[in-house]
């Protein structure tokens, strides 16, 4: 299950995510700087290509045109560089890597550039279910650990009393519908998170054995895991920009361990 889920990840690609030049807000060099600021303004976006005989050669941004006294799109219009781009077989791993550090990327698909992306294709259904399928594959590997560890009944004693409490109720439902579990398979996220801070062995399995480790590599994960669930809520926005879920994504490449981490795609 664990290993089956991060392979489904990884088999989530870039070109999945991208928004095509045929469907692009797209500029030319000739276009007045004011029209081109309307436009972006219109759209709400912050870059756009910038076509030569209608292939992308040029990006300019709505903060240029905003600053400058520029006539034309060409006054202020930026090569597209080789750090600007990123494969259309890109993994979703690669892509958020990308986007931690630039504002967007150019889509390469083969010799052509086909698309892009910007940090908001990040919340979109392909993401979404990439982060879904890590973050359960190592809910399911902590259950394993913590069960094999020290059991049901520990396990459940290591929780606060208020969520004993809940969980008690959860089963005693289960029991009376026959369909009794152990205690860990009642545990959500924030529960098994909980527990392994009591168990050292378990974070020294996972090369975390420090509780400042634990804390820095987990504590997103529950936010991420929401977030990729309910549509209303984003993976990232200003508050919780790309950098953020990069980090998330690198740590569970650590707790997941090697036998399990995504295949990266091809390279950017």
């Amino acid at each position: 299950m664990r290993s089956d889920n991060v392979e489904l990840a990884a088999s989530i690609r870039v070109a999945q995510v991208q928004v095509a030049m045929d469907e692009a807000v797209c500029l030319a060099p000739h276009v007045p700087a004011r029209e081109a600021l309307d436009l972006l303004k219109a759209h709400n976006f912050d870059h756009a290509p910038v076509l030569v005989k209608k292939r992308p050669r040029f990006w300019v941004s709505r903060a240029a045109l905003e600053r400058s006294g520029a006539r034309y799109v060409s006054d202020v219009q930026e090569p597209i560089e080789t750090s600007q781009l990123i494969a259309a077989q890109a993994s979703i791993g690669e892509l958020v890597a990308g986007l931690a550090a630039a504002d967007f990327l150019f889509v390469l698909d083969r010799r052509d550039i086909a698309g892009f992306v910007t940090w908001s294709d990040l919340n979109k259904q392909p993401v979404r279910s990439y982060f879904y399928l890590r973050v359960a594959a190592f809910e399911a590997f902590l259950a394993e650990s913590i069960r094999t560890s020290v059991g049901d009944d520990k396990a459940f004693a290591l929780l606060p009393s208020d969520r004993q409490a809940t969980l008690t109720k959860v089963r005693a439902q289960a029991r009376h519908d026959n369909h009794e579990l152990g205690w860990i398979s009642y545990f959500y996220l924030d529960d098994l998170l909980a527990a392994t801070r009591q168990l050292p062995r378990v974070r020294e399995a996972m090369g975390v054995s420090s509780l400042k480790r634990w804390t820095d590599h987990t504590e997103g994960l529950p936010r991420v895991r929401n977030a990729s669930v309910h549509l209303v809520r984003d993976l990232v926005d200003s508050r919780w920009p790309a950098h953020e879920l990069a980090k998330v994504d690198r740590h569970l490449d650590q707790l997941l361990g090697p036998t399990v981490r995504a295949p990266s795609g091809a390279a950017r």
